[in-house]
């Protein structure tokens, strides 16, 4: 049987990692192995990885007319996913097609409801169920059995069998199976499922529950030392992106995890890097420094805020001050740092935003390599309520939440944030190409393309960028704060300050001679983030 498995490709308005973005969708691949391990003739088509626009995936899949398509979807593509699972069923109406994923098991019901050719969703963690489905179509088989899936009946019911069990030993399964590397000399890994915290935002806390069995489980650290090195010496990867909700956490379960991967990361000699996240409590020096020396070059921390209040309403089980210690344990080792961060929620004062970022300005996060500019962060990474969490029931309970088809919205609480908020949109919409020149870093791609000169400069326009838009966000802030009943007139004219300003930047690298030329860039640069130029 011919399967081809896919991702539909989603570029936010407002995407920081556009451009460099070399996150695959492990899903889809793990899928792929196992029905490649049943014989089966398997199509890959990681279109987010790969930055396929839907049109561009849906080409691949039906030149190579499956028998069955399995679609990994997110929250942000599903009113994609309907118009695309339409268009394929309407040129190979033949053909079973499934959805899976965080978003379509999350929307199954309303997935189902909005696109009537879509065979099934399988729920939850998929191989297990995959593999059964996968088994009973070829064989001819009712597929209606299978445990783990959701389905319409002809009568328009929703139907779901029970629950599929965890796969309890992931070193079980097979390794994603790779497609050709599209672009980067990188590759995403996973050595833990689930996670052993609670976090009231986190639709990963009631996905690592809503299946029987272990929800927390860990491979060995020698297997995932053995994938790294099929990968280095076959496909040449060098970056290694570890995207686990507790990689830093097995440690804490599985005390001496941490020190055999990163020993045996170093004993098999490879000259790596790493990237992985991890919450402010499971840093430690200990931790840190054996992640050093095996590679590691960026960590991502989710810091969420510094608001005592806002921690506690998210059930984070953080405190500010540890928030602050694990940052400090990070620069103190001269390691890259990223920091997930949520600048607005529905009860957020503009004093919380404002303590929020003089935070986050006084661990340096604009001496990171790459920041998200707080504008952004302000519009794009509010706290968002997914489906089935803590976050979106308390919403819904205080009848401030409301979904819009598959999107779902919420009332601020205070006029002045909303209004702040605004003003943030606002300014977006008048400079998009600078924004988009500032976030999406063109200066690595430029870097990899050999031209460093180019690259040196967007990197400069970028920081310069950074400064008018922490100015632009504290003038927005104070003159909120000071007059409540700011007029659309006295905001304009700060939106107004900040455009010219940041069209000034623009004018003056682009017109600047290019700098010279320096190779020693480009191998820093691969080697690991530079510091700020």
């Amino acid at each position: 049987m011919k399967i081809a498995l896919a991702t539909l490709n989603y570029r936010p308005r407002f995407d920081p990692v556009t451009g460099r973005d070399s996150a695959e969708a492990l899903g889809i691949k793990y899928l792929a192995a196992g029905a490649q391990r049943q014989g089966h003739q398997v199509l890959v088509v990681d279109a987010q990885f790969r930055d396929l626009a839907a049109a561009e995936a849906l080409r691949e899949i039906i030149d190579f007319a499956p028998d069955l398509v399995g679609l990994s979807l997110t929250d942000w593509v599903l009113r994609e996913a309907c118009r695309w699972v339409e268009q394929l069923h309407g040129r190979l109406p033949a053909a079973f097609v499934c959805a899976g994923g965080p978003g379509a098991t999350a929307w199954h019901d309303k997935l189902l409801q909005e696109a009537p050719a879509l065979g099934c969703v399988v729920l939850g963690e998929g191989e297990l169920s995959f593999d059964e489905l996968v088994s009973r179509i070829a064989s001819g088989a009712d597929w209606r059995p299978t445990a783990g899936i959701a389905w319409r009946a002809a009568d328009g019911s929703l139907q779901c069998t029970p629950p599929r069990p965890f796969v309890t030993d992931l070193d079980t399964l097979p390794w994603p199976r790779r497609e050709p590397r599209y672009p980067l000399d990188s590759a995403t890994l996973c050595a833990s499922r689930g996670c052993r915290w609670n976090c009231g935002f986190c639709h990963i806390a009631r996905a690592s529950r809503a299946q029987p069995g272990p929800h927390v489980r860990f491979r060995r650290p020698e297997a995932v030392v053995a994938e790294m090195r099929a990968l280095h010496d076959e496909h040449g990867v060098r970056w290694f992106n570890f995207v686990d909700d507790m990689f830093t956490g097995i440690e804490q379960l599985s005390p001496g995890w941490m020190a055999a991967f990163t020993d045996g990361v170093r004993e098999a000699g490879m000259d790596v890097s790493l990237f992985c996240e991890s919450r402010a409590d499971d840093v430690t020096p200990t931790l840190l420094d054996n992640l050093k020396r095996a590679g590691l070059k960026t960590i991502a921390l989710g810091i969420e805020t510094s608001s005592p209040r806002v921690l506690k309403k998210l059930n984070k089980g953080i405190t500010r001050e540890r928030n602050a210690q694990a940052i400090r344990l990070v620069q103190e080792r001269r390691i890259h740092f990223e920091l997930f961060s949520m600048l607005i929620e529905a009860d957020t004062t503009l004093a919380e935003i404002q303590d929020d970022i003089r935070f986050f300005v006084e661990h340096h996060y604009l001496q990171q390599n790459d920041p998200v500019p707080f504008s952004v962060q302000a519009v794009a990474f509010r706290a968002y309520p997914f489906r089935h969490t803590a976050l979106y029931g308390q919403y819904l309970r205080r009848g401030i939440l409301r979904e819009r088809g598959f999107s779902i919205e919420y009332d601020l609480q205070d006029p002045q944030v909303e209004q702040f908020s605004r003003a943030c949109m606002a300014l977006h919409q008048r400079i998009p190409q600078a924004l988009e020149r500032a976030l999406n870093f063109s200066y690595v791609g430029a870097i990899q393309a050999g031209q460093v000169a180019t690259a040196v400069r967007e990197k400069r326009f970028g920081n310069q960028f950074l400064r008018a838009d922490l100015d632009f966000v504290n003038t927005m802030l104070a003159l909120l704060s000071t007059q409540p009943g700011a007029s659309a007139d006295e905001v304009r004219r700060v939106i107004d300050a900040t455009v010219d300003r940041v069209a000034a930047l623009e004018r003056q690298f682009d017109a600047e001679p290019a700098a010279e030329a320096d190779p020693a860039f480009a191998r820093r640069w691969n080697r690991g983030h530079l510091a700020t130029q």
